[in-house]
């Protein structure tokens, strides 16, 4: 069989210059080759290839070999953008992770200290007690003061010290009680609340106590600049060593029994043992709304409840 009449087994088209393998004498064109899977593992007959032809395999074996490389780069590139990617989010969620934890940290630290220097204030003013009086005596002696103003009977009235607080003025200033241990100051404060006097007293308060009462007050006012008065207003108060609770109530102006009757009742779920002073002004009119429906000053019916020591 000449040369012309010679076929492709890769192609099926006619191979001027073949190449022959030796182990199954089938023939190919020398670009052929690597198609039909014959250049890794079957020997070629290369008596009749020429340079050009060695060329053009070696070409494209080149070719072959520049697109699987290509193609595993972009692989390579796309998995170690992956990657990266990944990496950046976990270390995005880390960071945020430790901003939080930091600012954690700050608060409890702030928390703490605030805490401990509650505490430092409370152990040096638990001995104290603070009364105010209608009036201002010049009295030398701390125990006659004590007992003159404030009307602490003889036994308690043996006190290390009495200060005035603030500069003078025409209205008389609080006077702080300095007494020998937190529990002549409990127990003075118990006998003194029991007496109806012009006058009160209360443990001496720390900076922190000042605060939250300062804050008490300013959200009553704004509740009382309001448009609307609830049926009910309770304000709850805790103040003292002893854990004591002073409890304020309010009911509008005219209502009728059964908002009274319900209004103890229900603080006497919460405080049971409680003792009640009830006040206010029974006699003003009924009619405490205008025509313009704006609230008119109120004088609300009042409930303070002092819970037993």
């Amino acid at each position: 069989m000449s040369s012309q009449e010679l076929k492709c087994r890769s192609c099926e088209r006619k191979v001027v210059s073949p190449v022959m393998c030796m182990n199954c004498n089938m023939t190919f064109h020398p670009s052929c080759t690597v198609q039909a899977g014959y250049s890794k593992d079957a020997r070629m007959s290369a008596s009749s290839l020429s340079s050009s032809d060695i060329d053009a395999i070696v070409t494209r074996l080149s070719d072959v070999l520049q697109v699987q490389l290509d193609k595993l780069k972009r692989e390579m590139r796309n998995e170690y953008f992956e990657q990266i990617a990944t990496l950046t989010v976990k270390v995005t969620e880390l960071s945020l992770q430790h901003e939080v934890y930091v600012k954690d940290i700050a608060e409890m630290k702030m928390t703490v200290d605030s805490l401990r220097r509650e505490n430092i204030d409370l152990r040096a003013k638990i001995d104290n007690n603070v009364g105010v009086c209608d009036i201002e005596s010049f009295c030398a002696e701390s125990n006659d003061r004590v007992s003159r103003e404030l009307g602490v009977e003889e036994e308690y009235a043996r006190v290390l010290k009495a200060l005035r607080l603030g500069k003078k003025s025409s209205k008389p200033r609080p006077m702080k009680v300095i007494t020998a241990s937190s529990e002549v100051a409990l127990e003075v404060l118990k006998r003194n609340k029991r007496m109806v006097k012009p006058y009160r007293m209360y443990n001496d308060r720390t900076v922190l106590q000042r605060e939250h009462l300062t804050k008490l007050r300013d959200e009553v006012t704004e509740k009382e600049a309001k448009d609307s008065v609830r049926d009910v207003e309770q304000l709850y108060v805790a103040n003292g060593p002893n854990s004591e609770k002073t409890i304020f109530g309010g009911i509008p102006p005219r209502s009728p029994d059964e908002c009274h009757c319900d209004t103890l009742e229900e603080i006497q779920l919460h405080v049971p043992n409680a003792s009640f002073l009830i006040c206010g002004d029974y006699n003003i009119p009924a009619r405490w709304v205008d025509e313009q429906f704006e609230l008119c000053p109120v004088l609300d019916t009042v409930f303070l409840i002092l819970t037993p020591f």
